[in-house]
């Protein structure tokens, strides 16, 4: 059987292209392998909206080219290759390109290396359809469920609606039955994702609505369903409602705010509004609801008053989870050309007093949870420690729960756990069965 190694790189969406295409290219026989060195045909799917996701691509192109068999084609696909197409096409070791927006492209691509062509399949703007074909899931217990492609907002830091074009939701029939496919295989867990999952809808001009969706993925048998990359200016009450009234939706929202500041928020292009009582609003509505949140220093024009406010915001938001990103300066977009750029020194300085204060807070969150017990979704074995999460947590980007046990519990077994040890990131634990929780021994106190 024909073999082909796929990298994925970036982010979820791009995880989500990256099994289409393997769904796509098992329906024309092939396998997949990890090594390129053993494979008849390599694709690397790359990230490409930051320069350091640039820099990655290219260390990527580079060792597979080195790794592969002579002859043997290198497809490049995603973000990079619709933002460099025209430079990366005259590169000898890169056999052809796919660009954005329609992943199903890749059986055409590989038909026309194989046949000793060199396609390009990269347009002057991103392919149309948002519709998804059958994939070959990489990220058991956990899923991922791309509702949109594309994004309409224009903040003015972004290349994402140059590389991926403007919003385009999905039919809610269709990621319906998606889903209902991803249980059959028996996920556990439903992360939905897209450039921006509240906007899910807004296109379509016939109501539909996250908030309608989630209601509806909520009938099937998922133990989790989770919500990522939603918009600060968008979360709607309807929403709020939905994820504390349904017991399968995580309590758990990932939105993130970028500054703090309203002048810096305006000059991004972002909505001006006080984050603080966004989040005060949710937590009212949605009681122990853990919030991710990313920001961003250095942003053109962020003095030191700016930079304190956001500093300040982030010491009394005391968030569960936050990403902290330097400002990138990317040809195309209108930040890049913007006076009173930030120094590189003083970004990483910037960096660094947010990422200490947020350790802190994170590090006594967490200290809290001892005691307490969870419900754990193992994901994997690493000796004699099992390795799972909370639903506050999200997969791959959050923390995790380490469980020493020896006894056999399969990945993808939701598990009662008594949290016995924290740091600044992650939790440790024990089976419920083996230890009473804090609780538990208060009421056993209690009624003695």
């Amino acid at each position: 059987m024909k073999k082909v190694c796929l990298v994925s790189l970036g982010c979820p969406k791009n995880l989500v292209d990256s099994e289409e295409m393997l769904g796509a290219l098992a329906g024309d026989g092939w396998s997949l392998t990890a090594k390129a060195g053993k494979a008849d045909l390599v694709i690397l799917n790359t990230c490409g909206f930051l320069a350091r996701a640039v820099e990655e691509a290219e260390a990527e192109i580079r060792r597979l080219a080195a790794e592969k068999s002579p002859g043997v084609p290198l497809l490049v696909a995603g973000c990079y290759a619709q933002r460099a197409g025209g430079a990366l096409r005259q590169r000898p070791e890169i056999s052809g390109l796919l660009g954005t927006g329609d992943p199903g492209l890749v059986r055409r691509a590989v038909r026309e290396m194989l046949a000793g062509r060199r396609p390009y399949l990269v347009g002057n703007r991103p392919f149309s359809s948002p519709g998804t074909g059958q994939r070959l899931i990489l990220s058991s217990p956990h899923a991922y469920l791309k509702v949109t492609e594309g994004c309409s907002n224009r903040c003015r830091y972004c290349l994402i609606p140059r590389l991926r074009g403007p919003l385009r939701s999905r039919r809610v029939e269709e990621l319906c039955a998606e889903a209902e496919c991803l249980a059959a295989l028996g996920v556990k867990e439903l992360v939905i994702v897209g450039q921006d999952t509240t906007a899910y809808g807004a296109d379509r001009k016939d109501g539909t609505s996250l908030a309608g969706l989630v209601q509806r993925l909520a009938r099937l048998p998922f133990c989790w369903i989770r919500i990522l990359y939603a918009h600060p200016a968008r979360i709607t009450e309807r929403l709020l409602s939905v994820i504390a009234k349904t017991p399968t939706v995580c309590r758990y929202l990932d939105l993130p705010v970028q500054h703090s500041h309203p002048r810096i928020l305006a000059a991004m292009g972002r909505p001006v509004q006080d984050p603080l009582r966004l989040f005060d609003r949710i937590r009212k509505v949605v009681s122990g609801i853990a919030i991710r949140t990313t920001v961003m220093v250095g942003f053109p024009g962020e003095k030191e008053e700016e930079f304190s406010h956001l500093r300040s915001f982030v010491e009394r938001a005391e968030v569960d989870r936050l990403g902290i990103f330097a400002f990138s300066a990317e040809q195309g977009t209108p930040a890049a050309k913007m006076p009173e750029q930030v120094g590189a020194d003083v970004c990483r300085k910037r960096l660094r007093e947010i990422a200490a204060v947020q350790e802190e807070i994170s590090r006594k969150k967490l200290r809290r949870r001892v005691g307490d017990r969870y419900e754990v979704l193992v994901e994997r074995r690493e000796g004699d420690v099992l390795v799972g999460r909370t639903q506050y947590d999200a997969p791959e980007i959050d923390g995790v729960v380490r469980i020493q046990t020896r006894k056999q519990i399969s990945c993808g077994t939701i598990v009662p756990v008594v949290i016995t040890g924290s740091d600044a990131h992650n939790l440790t634990g024990v089976l419920a069965e083996d230890r009473p929780s804090r609780r538990d021994a208060i009421k056993s106190s209690g009624s003695a």
